[in-house]
């Protein structure tokens, strides 16, 4: 009977790591964490229901750019948590802060790209590219 609760436990072992990995991964840096989830909060304001509604409202062909739009101004402010202490948004690189996420329609492919830059501004540390209209 030991021998089959041992072998159970070896069994069970690695997918108990499997479970437990997400929970412990950080990327240790509090900074890049609060950018994560800013891009997260972003990437849940662009598909939400609020946003598509208003972007099929205004924009019969529901763009991309109309999109990024409505998620900067509407969604952010209006029906959405902040963004984490820290975080900027916005929709240009232009004067853009270290810590900020930047919201970018691409009507050609029918993308909203969210960007997450650090201290380096000239290369995002994390891209993201969310279908609009969201299927």
């Amino acid at each position: 009977m030991r021998n089959a609760t041992r072998t159970s436990m070896r069994l069970l072992f690695p997918w108990l790591l499997l479970l437990l990995a997400p929970a412990a991964c950080g990327s240790g840096d509090p900074r890049r964490d609060a950018l994560d989830r800013g891009m997260d909060l972003v990437s849940e304001i662009v598909t939400s229901s609020t946003v598509v509604d208003a972007v099929r409202n205004a924009d019969p062909e529901m763009r991309a750019t109309t999109a990024a739009d409505a998620a900067l101004r509407g969604g952010v402010v209006a029906n959405f948590p902040r963004p984490p202490e820290g975080i900027g948004i916005q929709n240009t690189e232009q004067d853009m802060q270290s810590w900020t996420v930047v919201i970018k329609g691409d009507d050609a492919k029918k993308q909203v790209i969210l960007e997450g830059y650090g201290d380096d501004l000239k290369k995002p540390l994390v891209t993201r590219a969310i279908d609009f209209p969201p299927r």
